[in-house]
C-alpha cells in the first residue's frame, strides 16, 4: 500500500513522527532522574550542563555514574534529533517540489525513521567505543538518505527543465 507504484505520498507524516522520536530520549532521561530524585525542572538545561561539567569541575565524584552517562547520552540524542529535523524536512520538501513518486518518498521516509529509531536506541543504551561505531554508521546511513532525497529531487527537476527547454 505505501510502497507500490501507485501509492499516494504519505511521507510528510514522517515529520511529526520524527519530532516525537526526538522527544522520547528527553522523556527517558527525565524518568531516570525522577527515579533518582534528581531532575531540576526549574532549569533543565542548566541541570544537564552542570551534570555534564561536574567531573571537570571536580565536584562530588570524578566520573559519571552509568545512569548519569545514560542521561547525558539521551539528552545529546534529543539535541541531535532537533539538529537533524530541519534537514529531514528540507529533504522531504525537495522531494515534494520535484514531484518524486509517492512510493519512493514513502520508502525513503520509512527508511529514515527506521534508521532514526535504531540510532536513538544505540545512542542511549550503548556505552562502549566499539558499539558506538555502529551508532556512527547508522548516522551515516541517515546522511546517505538525505543525500538520496536531494539527488533524486535534483535529477527530477533537471530532467523537467531539459524537457521544458526543448519543448518536448
Amino acid at each position: 500500500m505505501f510502497f507500490d507504484v501507485t501509492s499516494p505520498n504519505y511521507s510528510l507524516f514522517a515529520l511529526p513522527i520524527m519530532y516525537i522520536l526526538t522527544l522520547i530520549p528527553h522523556w527517558y532521561a527525565v524518568s531516570i532522574c525522577i527515579a533518582q530524585d534528581g531532575w531540576k525542572n526549574e532549569h533543565p538545561r542548566t541541570f544537564v550542563t552542570q551534570l555534564a561539567a561536574r567531573p571537570i569541575l571536580g565536584t562530588k565524584k570524578m566520573e559519571h555514574t552509568p545512569a548519569e552517562r545514560k542521561i547525558l547520552r539521551a539528552e545529546a540524542c534529543q539535541q541531535n534529533g532537533f539538529e537533524n529535523l530541519p534537514i529531514f524536512g528540507m529533504a522531504l520538501l525537495c522531494g515534494l517540489v520535484a514531484e518524486l513518486p509517492g512510493y519512493l518518498m514513502n520508502a525513503m521516509a520509512a527508511l529514515y525513521l527506521l534508521s532514526r529509531i535504531i540510532y536513538t536506541i544505540l545512542y542511549i543504551f550503548v556505552d562502549s567505543y566499539a558499539m558506538s561505531l555502529l551508532r556512527s554508521f547508522t548516522f551515516l546511513g541517515q546522511v546517505t538518505l538525505y543525500m538520496a532525497f536531494f539527488m533524486q529531487a535534483a535529477f527530477a527537476v533537471a530532467s523537467r527543465s531539459q524537457t521544458q527547454r526543448w519543448g518536448f
